[in-house]
């Protein structure tokens, strides 16, 4: 190889990485953990009383702040267009719960998911 151009160090990226870091250590990890659990569980008891199919157990004993429920009648295109973003894999729903959603958040998804029902 004659001519080699290494580039630039990401700065943008590491400065952006460091401050989301930060961000997550000013608010506790053991927090971050026991709010998405929190909201996970909430999430779990209102869809126990809809009719969809949740994967996995209604509690948060074995599982992480993800919930997958099966994709039967177009309700993920429904949380698209109401802004609620989900991802769709091989016919499952899934909703991922960060520390930045709120109870009001758990509660959006579960009204629309009451109205496509």
């Amino acid at each position: 190889i004659t001519d080699y151009e290494p580039g630039n160090i990401n700065q943008f990226g590491f400065t952006i990485l460091h401050k989301s870091i930060e961000e997550k250590n000013n608010a506790g990890i053991d927090n971050i953990e026991r709010h998405n659990r929190q909201l996970t569980q909430q999430l779990l008891d209102g869809l126990a009383v809809l009719p969809v199919q949740v994967i996995g157990d209604y509690t948060t004993d074995c599982r992480n702040s993800i919930v997958s429920i099966r994709e039967e009648t177009g309700l993920h295109a429904l949380l698209l267009e109401q802004n609620i973003i989900t991802t769709l894999r091989n016919g499952l729903i899934r909703i991922s719960i960060h520390y930045h959603n709120t109870e009001e958040d758990i509660n959006a998804i579960l009204e629309a998911i009451r109205l496509k029902a």
